[in-house]
């Protein structure tokens, strides 16, 4: 599965600090970032015009393109109400708890021509639910370049131990806070800052759900319902390709319950804590997600993305039963 991301004159589209990324690929900054810094650095320095779409007899379809200034290549079909928000303005927003140390920035980038880009924040929180295996708190600000989703701020988090994504969309609370791209968005941006009250409201549900997770212990019947529900019944698919892949993702997945990244940690095996943590690995690192060849889209913003959060909701349902 490809990383996907933007390339301009033969370089990566990404910007890091700290662990180097599953792909090898970006540049690396020995300091944590500016918003300046990481837009430069990755790239994401480019502006993005609205072009008027006509069709082929010359007549002005109801439509228009967006255009990457750097390398001209059409970003997505968007309506007259969409209005461009460069980068710079897509994330200003956030840059006031940049200057007062509440945050940094960690990685930035662009996937595909530069229709979607990111900036992901570090928060100061750390949980520690099982003593050694901290977790990161983090902002993942996105701007999409072609209509498809609104300017967003969702909240996730990262073992230490292994640096795997993990989205808090749990309970009531909002996972994630969304600015169309209208003529208003400047004004929207400026309402965003409710979204720290949001950080710590998600921050407290997903502690008291890990915090569940950590102290419920697994059994057999519990791993062979949270595989149904997560990969389904083999024994309802036929020979052949389909069941070996099935198998073989099931082998995987139960080797990390045992091997995985942080299962030296006292306290990890053996938990529905360690089997929320051997699931996002997997989803992570040895899925290949159906529908994409982008493994980066797949894992911070699409299907693994989902899948993770579906893997913790059912864990908590059956830690919640077994208690």
């Amino acid at each position: 599965m490809a990383h996907n991301l933007r390339i301009v004159n033969g370089e990566a589209g990404m910007a890091y600090t700290g662990e180097t990324p599953w792909h090898g690929l970006g540049t690396k900054l020995d300091a944590p970032m500016t918003a300046e810094e990481a837009i430069v650095a990755a790239k994401l320095d480019f502006t993005v015009t609205k072009e008027k779409l006509f069709l082929a007899d010359g007549r002005e379809a109801p439509a228009f393109c967006t255009i990457a200034s750097d390398t001209g290549a059409m970003l997505g079909v968007v309506g007259d109400r969409y209005k461009p928000l460069q980068n710079k303005a897509a994330f200003a927003f956030f840059d006031g708890l940049i200057g007062e140390g509440l945050a940094r920035y960690e990685t930035a980038g662009a996937l595909g021509n530069g229709e979607r880009v990111w900036l992901l924040a570090q928060m100061p929180d750390t949980l520690e639910c099982i003593k050694g295996d901290p977790i990161k708190t983090y902002v993942l600000l996105s701007n999409s370049h072609d209509g498809s989703t609104s300017v967003e701020a969702r909240y996730t988090t990262i073992r230490v131990v292994c640096q795997n994504t993990l989205h808090m969309a749990l309970g009531k609370a909002k996972a994630t806070v969304s600015i169309r791209h209208t003529e208003s968005v400047e004004a929207r941006l400026k309402m965003a800052g409710g979204l720290l009250a949001g950080y710590q409201e998600h921050l407290g549900v997903f502690k008291n759900a890990m915090d569940l997770l950590a102290k419920v212990r697994i059994n057999d019947e519990m791993i062979a319902a949270f595989e149904l529900q997560m990969f389904g019944d083999v024994d309802k698919v036929p020979e052949g390709r389909g069941r070996t892949i099935l198998t073989n993702n099931l082998s995987a997945f139960e080797k990390l319950l045992l091997t995985g990244r942080g299962t030296e940690i006292p306290g990890v095996v053996g938990t529905a804590y360690g089997l929320v943590n051997a699931y996002t690995e997997w989803a992570d690192f040895e899925s290949q997600v159906k529908g994409t060849k982008d493994r980066t889209n797949a894992i911070v913003f699409g299907a693994a993305a989902a899948k993770k959060t579906e893997a913790l909701e059912y864990a908590l349902v059956l830690a919640k039963a077994a208690r």
